[in-house]
């Protein structure tokens, strides 16, 4: 049976539904962390089954869960690209996959806006850099 990884999107998590992204993974597949964080949580969570959730600084968050093998433990640091678990079909997972998703203050989002780097300039950077100057003011 195909894998796929399932990414929660705002809207649809709050449906309780979730949006397939991707259409096939081998088997097991070996996954890596998608930005420099640190590790807050390693263990079951529920629905999620095993679960890895990363603190990427300024309140944004990501998990991977349905996890066959996790390799980092809390406080441990990770880099992008760095491997840190194995899909797998823990909780109530209906086959081999990852479920991925971003939290901004705790709240799901969509996180493909978040892999998207003009989107984050625009929405995200560019704001900081304006508040910034803001606050710079005498």
């Amino acid at each position: 049976m195909p894998n796929v990884l399932i990414v929660e999107d705002s809207i649809v998590f709050r449906e309780t539904l979730a949006r397939i992204l991707v259409n096939s993974f081998p088997s097991v597949t070996i996954t890596e962390a998608g930005n420099n964080g640190r590790v807050i949580f390693v263990g079951r969570m529920g629905i999620y089954g095993n679960t890895v959730v990363l603190d990427h600084g300024q309140r944004l968050a990501s998990s991977y869960s349905h996890l066959s093998k996790i390799n980092v433990s809390v406080a441990d640091t990770v880099r992008k690209g760095e491997t840190i678990v194995e899909t797998g079909r823990t909780g109530l997972a209906g086959g081999d996959h990852l479920h991925f998703a971003v939290m901004v203050n705790g709240i799901f989002v969509n996180p493909i806006e978040w892999w998207d780097s003009h989107w984050i300039h625009d929405n995200i950077s560019r704001k900081l850099t304006l508040l910034e100057k803001q606050l710079m003011k005498p």
